[in-house]
């Protein structure tokens, strides 16, 4: 071999020590946090789907802390009717509440045993969401998220990001996406403060 190419192959060749310090040097460049720009129009969110009655609704992926599937939960007496209860997750313990009783509406069928609970977390708060049935995870694009109709309820409205088609789960279905840090600091889920 002509002597230019073998020192050209020697550049790549490493000792010990410079290689450890090049693969520490990626390694703490991989362990910073990554910033997400805002969705623009031709961008997607990730949504988890999900069933409480007989309304369809959607969350981002970036409010939902855990997914827990509950055997029972904890009542806690002199709550509204839209607080089911309390459960544990992670060390922490999370008021569980009914979107349905939440939004106004009445329940027609019992929440199923065991019950899922979607946790949402946002500004150091949490609060658990029971839920009938869970869907999975669906993209969708921020333009075709459309603004809520007057027709739905002031809660709904208040907690409500728009609706958006769902395909994945039938035909000119539709969800109602929720705004995670809205549904969690609003003011009727501030229960004795």
């Amino acid at each position: 071999m002509p002597d230019d190419v073998v020192s050209s192959l020697n550049a790549f060749s490493l000792d010990r020590d410079r290689q450890q310090s090049i693969l520490e040097a990626r390694a703490r460049l991989l362990a910073q946090p990554v910033e997400l720009a805002a969705l623009t129009a031709h961008d997607t969110a990730q949504i988890v789907c999900f069933r409480c009655g007989a309304s369809t609704y959607g969350l981002e992926l970036d409010h939902l802390s855990d997914i827990r599937v509950v055997e029972r939960i904890a009542v806690i007496p002199n709550t509204p009717r839209f607080v089911l209860g309390l459960v544990q997750v992670h060390g922490d313990i999370t008021a569980v509440i009914d979107l349905v009783d939440f939004f106004g509406f009445r329940r027609t069928e019992a929440l199923p045993r065991p019950t899922s609970v979607l946790v949402v977390e946002s500004n150091g708060r949490s609060i658990g969401l029971a839920c009938d049935e869970l869907f999975d995870v669906q993209s969708l694009r921020e333009v075709d998220v459309v603004p809520v109709p007057d027709a739905v309820n002031r809660t709904e409205r208040e907690i409500a990001r728009g609706i958006a088609p769902i395909p994945e789960i039938g035909i000119d279905h539709r969800a109602l996406v929720l705004d995670g840090q809205a549904l969690v600091t609003h003011p009727r889920l501030r229960i004795g403060q």
